[in-house]
C-alpha cells in the first residue's frame, strides 16, 4: 500500500461546497467556466450531502473540479484577467487534490481516491503511482468499465508523457511509434482481458454511455497498434480491436465509420468497399495540420500540383492571364495554395473546403471573393452574395479546379455528374489524382494504407465518357513526395461538350 497521504491545508467543507457550486451571477471567466460544468458538480455535491462520508463521491467530486480547472487553463490569460481570477484557479486546483486525498483517507483499500489522484495530481510520477494502486485494489468484475479506463490510461499516458519530453527537447511534436516495452505489453494484455470481461458482461441493460466509453478506448488502442512495429503482429491486433468497435458501437457514432475506414486501410489488394474518407477524419486531420500546412507541403513534401495544373491549363488554352475567365471555383481549396496559383486569371474566385481551420487560413490570404466551409459540392448549392466584383450570381462557372482533393474520395461519379450539371458548354474541369498502377483485380480505385485514394487512368476516362466531358489533356507527373519517395499523379483537363 502507498504511504498515508499528507492532506493539503484543509478548509471547511461548507466553504469548498460554495466554491464548486454555481455562482449567483456570472462576472468572471472562472464563474463562467464553473457555470458550464455546474450541472455535473451540482449532481455530485447533492449526492455527497446525502452521503457525507462517501469516499466514492469524494473521488468523483475531485475529478469534476479538475475538469473545471482544465477548462479554465484552456482559456489563455489576457489583459483583463485579474489577480483574483488567477488565485481562484489555483484554489480550484487545490480543492481537486483535497477531495482526492480525503477519499483515500476514508477508504485506503478502495480505488476511488487513488483513481481520482491519478487524474488530478500535477506530477506524472505521482499520477502513475496512484493509478497502479487503484488498479491493484479494484474488483475487475464489480468495476469492469472502470478497469478498462484505468488500464487504458496506464498504457496511453506514459507514451504521451514521452512525446512531451521529446517535444520539450527537440521542439518537434512526435507520436511514439516504437514497439511496446515489456511493461507496456503486460499492461496491454491486462487491458485485453478487461475488454473481454466488460463485453462478456454486456446485457440489454448496459448503458449506452458505458458501451461508448469502452468502445472509444478500444478504438484508440486499435489506432495505436495500427502504426506500431512489428507490423506482422500489431496489425492483426489492430484489426481485431476496430472490428469489435464496429460490432459494438452505435452506427451513428463517428467511431463506427472511422473504424470501418481504418479497417479499409489495412485491406490488401483493393478489396475495400469504402468510397470516401469520413468527414470526421478529414476535419480532424486538418485541424491538426492547418497552422503548418503550407510549410509541410512545400518544404517537406515538394508539393507542386497547383503550378503543374496551371501550366497544363495554359497549354490547352483553358486559361490565359491576358484574358481572365469570369468565375473560377476551387474545390477543396485548403489554405489557398491553389487559389494563389489561379488568382490572376479569374475575375471571381471562390473556394470551398470541408475543414473550417483550412478555410480560416485561406481567408488570411485575402485572395478569394467567397469561401465556404462544407462539402465540396455545397458550393454549387448556394447563391453568391452581391459584391462590387464584376462577377454576379448569374455568371456561369468558367472553370472548376480540384488540386489534391480526390485523394480523399474514391467514387467520383457523383462529383462528375454534379460538375457536368453546373458547367456550361465549353467550360473546363481540371483536377489531380494520385495514380493507381495496374492491380490484379483491376480495381478503379483503392484506399492505400496511408489513408489516401488512388485512381486508375481508365477510371477517370470512363467517368468523362459517362458524362459530357471531352479529355483535352491527361498527363502523369510527380505531384509530391511521401516518406522521401515520389508520388505519381494524373493531371486531367476536361471540357464540357
Amino acid at each position: 500500500a502507498l504511504p498515508r497521504p499528507q492532506l493539503p491545508t484543509k478548509r471547511s467543507e461548507v466553504e469548498v461546497t460554495c466554491l464548486v457550486g454555481p455562482p449567483e451571477t456570472t462576472t468572471t471567466l472562472v464563474d463562467a467556466v464553473i457555470m458550464e460544468g455546474s450541472g455535473a458538480l451540482d449532481a455530485v455535491r447533492a449526492r455527497l450531502q446525502q452521503k457525507p462520508k462517501s469516499a466514492k463521491l469524494m473521488g468523483e467530486l475531485a475529478v469534476q473540479i479538475y475538469c473545471c480547472n482544465v477548462l479554465l487553463q484552456s482559456q489563455p490569460p489576457n489583459e483583463t484577467t485579474s489577480t483574483d481570477e488567477k488565485n481562484e484557479k489555483a484554489v480550484i486546483k487545490e480543492d481537486a487534490l483535497y477531495w482526492a486525498y480525503r477519499s483515500i483517507e476514508l477508504a485506503p483499500k478502495k480505488p476511488f481516491g487513488y483513481s481520482a489522484l491519478s487524474r488530478v495530481h500535477p506530477e506524472f510520477g505521482v499520477r502513475m503511482e496512484n493509478l497502479r494502486q487503484a488498479i491493484a485494489v479494484t474488483d475487475k468484475d464489480e468495476y469492469a468499465k472502470a478497469m478498462v479506463g484505468m488500464l487504458f490510461q496506464l498504457l496511453d499516458e506514459p507514451r504521451k508523457e514521452e512525446s512531451r519530453w521529446i517535444r520539450a527537447a527537440t521542439g518537434k511534436m512526435t507520436k511514439i511509434r516504437r514497439p511496446l516495452s515489456k511493461e507496456e505489453l503486460a499492461a496491454y494484455e491486462k487491458l485485453c482481458l478487461a475488454f473481454d470481461n466488460f463485453w462478456g458482461k454486456q446485457t440489454t441493460e448496459t448503458s449506452s454511455d458505458d458501451i461508448i466509453f469502452v468502445a472509444t478506448r478500444e478504438y484508440r488502442i486499435g489506432l495505436m497498434l495500427r502504426k506500431l512495429q512489428p507490423v506482422e503482429t500489431c496489425r492483426p491486433k489492430a484489426r481485431a480491436h476496430l472490428q469489435r468497435v464496429v460490432a459494438k458501437i452505435p452506427r451513428e457514432h463517428q467511431y463506427f465509420s472511422l473504424s470501418q475506414f481504418w479497417l479499409a486501410t489495412m485491406e490488401e489488394g483493393g478489396t475495400q468497399v469504402l468510397d470516401r474518407c469520413p468527414k470526421d477524419y478529414v476535419i480532424g486531420l486538418y485541424a491538426t495540420f492547418a497552422q503548418k500546412f503550407d510549410s509541410l507541403l512545400l518544404d517537406k513534401l515538394s508539393y507542386k500540383t497547383p503550378t503543374l495544373l496551371r501550366n497544363l491549363l495554359e497549354q490547352t488554352g483553358g486559361i490565359s492571364k491576358s484574358q481572365p475567365i469570369q468565375r473560377l471555383t476551387d474545390l477543396g481549396c485548403g489554405t489557398g495554395l491553389s487559389g494563389a496559383a489561379f488568382r490572376d486569371c479569374a475575375v471571381w474566385l471562390e473556394g470551398v473546403d470541408l475543414s473550417p481551420d483550412m478555410i480560416a487560413k485561406a481567408e488570411e490570404r485575402g485572395i478569394y471573393d467567397r469561401l465556404l466551409a462544407g462539402d465540396i459540392l455545397d458550393i454549387f448549392n448556394r447563391d453568391i452574395e452581391e459584391t462590387d466584383c464584376e462577377a454576379k450570381a448569374t455568371d456561369a462557372i468558367s472553370l472548376v479546379v480540384a488540386c489534391d482533393v480526390f485523394c480523399y474520395i474514391g467514387s467520383l461519379e457523383s462529383i462528375f455528374k454534379r460538375v457536368d450539371a453546373v458547367l456550361a458548354t465549353g467550360s473546363i474541369f481540371a483536377f489531380s489524382n494520385e495514380l493507381l498502377c495496374s492491380t490484379s483485380n483491376e480495381a478503379p480505385y483503392i484506399l492505400h494504407s496511408c489513408a489516401r485514394f488512388a485512381h486508375s487512368r481508365s477510371y477517370i476516362e470512363d467517368q468523362a465518357k459517362a458524362t459530357n466531358f471531352e479529355v483535352l489533356a491527361m498527363t502523369e507527373e510527380t505531384i509530391r513526395k511521401n516518406k522521401g519517395a515520389d508520388v505519381k499523379g494524373i493531371l486531367t483537363v476536361l471540357q464540357k461538350q
